[in-house]
């Protein structure tokens, strides 16, 4: 007897499982509309601003900078 069980608690096991990934699959088609979201915002507003700051940093003059007085120019 104890033989057909174990068939069969390896196929609780595998359907638990098949479960588990069935409801992540799920979880992840439900977020993908906001996965997709905050790709559009990081693409759109993140990367143009982070361009941004890196033509600001190359405008920088380099060597030795005088102190504070070196801001004035900035809007």
């Amino acid at each position: 007897m104890t033989a057909a069980v174990r068939p069969q608690t390896g196929l609780k096991r595998l359907a638990g499982a098949l479960a588990v990934l069935w409801l992540m699959l799920f979880l992840l088609a439900v977020q993908q509309s906001r996965a997709v979201s905050a790709w559009r915002t990081l693409h759109d507003d993140a990367v143009p601003a982070a361009g941004r700051v890196v033509d600001w940093a190359r405008a920088l003059p380099s060597g030795p900078a005088d102190g504070l007085t070196g801001l004035r120019g900035l809007p």
